[in-house]
């Protein structure tokens, strides 16, 4: 009967269609056992993105499962996105925090809401802060059905503060063959 499971880190390099930005992630999963059955408890991520051009960014994220007493999983709650990046010319920088939050159907665990911080800044004093929110819908199969943005708002300033802008955007949304 399984008594323990642990796993090395899980080590990914990949590229783009053509071969512009290529990444690298490691993930740490760790393991509980229920029923002697092994089950993701966490998964730790770390994601690094290079452009060929000199941009490049690190996203760090963290997801927890939860289980019932016969190893059914019964929620996914992550921890919040934190991705650190620049340009090709390290000119703009910008950090993005994001939180999803998660539902299980039919034991599977589905992203529900995503809703996200962006802030740009640049080596010349402007800046940008740009938040977001996108909401999803399964069917009973959790297949996807439905994505709903809410309004896009982004304040932001020139080098000098002499000039501001705000700009508020709605995209929207079709789901094709369930992506």
């Amino acid at each position: 009967r399984l008594t323990d499971a642990t796993a090395g880190v899980t080590h990914v390099v990949g590229h783009d269609a053509f071969s512009f930005n290529s990444f690298v992630t490691d993930t740490q999963d760790s393991y509980q056992i229920i029923l002697g059955q092994a089950r993701v408890k966490s998964s730790v991520s770390r994601t690094v993105t290079t452009g060929v051009d000199g941009s490049g960014s690190v996203a760090d994220s963290t997801l927890t499962y939860a289980y019932d007493a016969q190893a059914r999983l019964t929620d996914a709650t992550a921890g919040v996105t934190h991705v650190v990046g620049h340009d090709a010319f390290s000119f703009n920088s910008f950090i993005t925090d994001t939180q999803d939050a998660y539902i299980i159907i039919k034991g599977q665990a589905r992203v529900k809401s995503s809703v996200s911080r962006t802030v740009t800044t640049g080596v010349d004093g402007s800046g940008s802060v740009a938040d977001s929110t996108l909401t999803y819908d399964y069917d009973k199969v959790a297949k996807l059905t439905d994505a709903t943005a809410g309004v896009t708002h982004v304040v932001g300033h020139d080098a000098f503060s002499f000039n501001s802008f705000i700009t508020d955007t709605q995209d929207a949304y079709i789901i094709i063959n369930g992506q």
